[in-house]
């Protein structure tokens, strides 16, 4: 057997059928994203076409409008008391995925603070797609394949569909990321390809950098120094500073650059949870001369309270 795809905006519209014969979720094509931007129900159509869609890390760029929203009030009414409204407050927000959270926080401190300059950033958050003749690959911007368009079928290079429910899908997965994996390595260094970038960014956050210049998406790796353009009052991190996602090496490398980026006694504030209006384990730490202090610590505390708390500047 085989499973089929999602690829056009016709099949979407008309609301083609999304599931298999065994009741699985086909796979929507990542080229139709920057495609339903402007359909009525965009924000609707984009959380479905990344709802299967993950990067190269086998991260997935989804998540929901208000999913932070009681932290949130409890950060807000936190920082009203920390800053001045009326002086500028520069605000890093990290991880953001597709930036839905990143609107929601952006437009609570906009209320309150006149001065506010927010920067939401995420890993890698465009794609590169290149049509050819017969199919389109799609690639994340260093290069490694991620999805391959071959009407009918929608293959994702990195979640591999089941040998016994999709063999025709597990083979040409099999196929395009190992026989060929060469010939699209070329392809997309190729400097006479015809590359499309689509940013996985939601429609919303999208709109938002066109209409507020107080606000601006960015690219950026956590891993790696941040830039130097600006010392932060405040640097937020949800759902991404977690035990699974970073070992206590890398956990020290993230700490030193958020340590660097901050501005003396400022704030970083960092929380988890499951789904939207779920208790967020989190905290308020500030930043010390050598260090972290927390300030508030809600539901259970921020998973990695403890390395927070312990981290000294080298």
């Amino acid at each position: 057997m085989w499973k089929t795809g999602i690829y056009t905006l016709k099949q979407m519209k008309e609301g083609h059928s999304s599931k298999t014969i065994f009741g699985a979720e086909k796979k929507y094509s990542i080229t139709l994203y920057h495609q339903v931007q402007n359909l009525p129900n965009a924000t609707n159509l984009m959380e479905k076409i990344l709802f299967q869609f993950s990067d190269s890390r086998g991260a997935y760029k989804r998540t929901y409008q208000n999913r932070f929203e009681d932290f949130d009030q409890e950060v807000f009414s936190f920082l009203k008391k920390q800053f001045k409204k009326t002086e500028p407050l520069f605000v890093e927000d990290l991880a953001v995925s597709n930036g839905e959270t990143a609107c929601d926080f952006f437009e609570k401190l906009s209320t309150y603070f006149k001065h506010l300059f927010y920067r939401a950033s995420d890993y890698d958050p465009y794609v590169y797609s290149i049509p050819t003749k017969y199919l389109t690959a799609t690639f994340s911007s260093t290069g490694e394949l991620l999805e391959i368009l071959l009407k009918p079928f929608v293959i994702n290079l990195i979640k591999r569909e089941s040998i016994k429910l999709y063999p025709v899908n597990y083979l040409m997965h099999l196929v395009f990321k190992n026989l060929l994996k060469g010939h699209f390595k070329k392809m997309f260094f190729d400097k006479s390809a015809h590359k499309k970038r689509i940013s996985l960014f939601s429609s919303k956050a999208l709109s938002l950098e066109k209409q507020e210049k107080s606000f601006s998406l960015d690219q950026k790796n956590i891993l790696e120094p941040f830039s130097q353009d600006r010392k932060n009052h405040v640097i937020r991190a949800m759902n991404v500073l977690n035990p699974e996602y970073f070992s206590n090496e890398e956990f020290r490398t993230v700490l030193c650059n958020i340590h660097h980026s901050l501005a003396e006694s400022g704030i970083l504030i960092t929380g988890s949870n499951q789904d939207a209006g779920t208790q967020v384990d989190g905290g308020i730490f500030e930043k010390t001369p050598q260090g972290f202090r927390c300030l508030k610590v809600t539901g259970d505390g921020s998973p990695i309270d403890a390395i927070i708390n312990n981290y000294q500047k080298s």
